[in-house]
């Protein structure tokens, strides 16, 4: 049985177009459609090419606010203490490669704890804080961001505390 566009089977599109369903720039209605596609294209463009460019001016003020207010610090510029534990039985802090002796009170630090044994922890506890960073069973690396008080504050192993501990001043 023949279907509606005068053949069996298959598409209307992948039929070859008879002449009068060509599409040629005589047909005015078509002009203007195509046209009018023209534009909203150029117009959705030139919207994409707004919202990219208000997004990084956006961004860029947000970067300059934060750099230009008082008091705050980027992650670039943060201090960073490392501390280890373990493989053997040694625990330490050190900052730039030094022993970590004393610590501004008031300023944010990059505490970067290494627990490098399964048999170790690495507490830390001093004037309104108390934690165990990394605890007995975990090895890796943690990351914790602290803002620490004047005082004196100490780092141990708790297993191990008669042996692996340490300590530091705030001030």
């Amino acid at each position: 049985m023949l279907g509606w566009y005068g053949k069996s089977g298959g598409s209307p599109r992948c039929e070859s177009p008879s002449p009068s369903s060509t599409i040629g720039p005589s047909d005015p209605g078509l002009d203007h459609e195509l046209i009018t596609n023209e534009l909203i294209t150029k117009e959705a463009n030139d919207m994409t090419r707004m919202t990219r460019t208000l997004s990084l001016l956006l961004g860029a003020v947000v970067t300059a606010a934060a750099l230009a207010a008082p008091g705050s610090g980027s992650a670039a510029t943060l201090k960073t203490v490392n501390g280890t534990v373990g493989p053997g039985f040694t625990i330490g802090l050190t900052m730039q490669g030094k022993k970590v002796t004393r610590l501004k009170a008031g300023t944010a630090y990059r505490f970067v704890i290494s627990d490098r044994s399964r048999i170790h922890d690495f507490h830390l506890s001093g004037p309104s804080f108390n934690r165990v960073l990394t605890g007995v069973e975990f090895t890796g690396t943690k990351r914790f961001l602290l803002r620490l008080k004047k005082g004196s504050y100490r780092f141990v192993c708790d297993p191990h505390s008669g042996s692996m501990r340490g300590g530091f001043l705030v001030a």
